[in-house]
């Protein structure tokens, strides 16, 4: 039984944040189409996909109500990887 419901939060789990990644990739790609810069574009991303996860993670992965504390503990956990994030683009982006 505790196996299945890890099973079934895990499967939860990967799908929000699949859901997450094709977001944050859609804003990047349809940005960079259309001759947006790589650094505002990441914090458009940032501004759209953040919300969304952690909305997402709420109501399907853990099935809680979303409150402002637990967002801004998510949305500073998102923005500890940014600098990474930004130094990757930076380099993949700029060479």
């Amino acid at each position: 039984m505790i196996a299945g419901a890890l099973v079934e939060r895990t499967t939860r789990y990967t799908v929000v944040g699949a859901v997450c990644a094709v977001v944050q990739n859609a804003v990047m790609i349809a940005g960079g189409l259309a001759g947006g810069h790589y650094v505002p574009l990441a914090v458009l991303a940032y501004a759209v996909a953040t919300p969304l996860g952690y909305l997402l993670h709420c109501r399907v992965t853990f099935r809680v109500a979303p409150e402002l504390p637990g967002f801004l503990r998510f949305a500073s956990g998102v923005a500890a990887g940014f600098p990474v994030y930004f130094l990757v683009m930076a380099a993949l982006c700029s060479g």
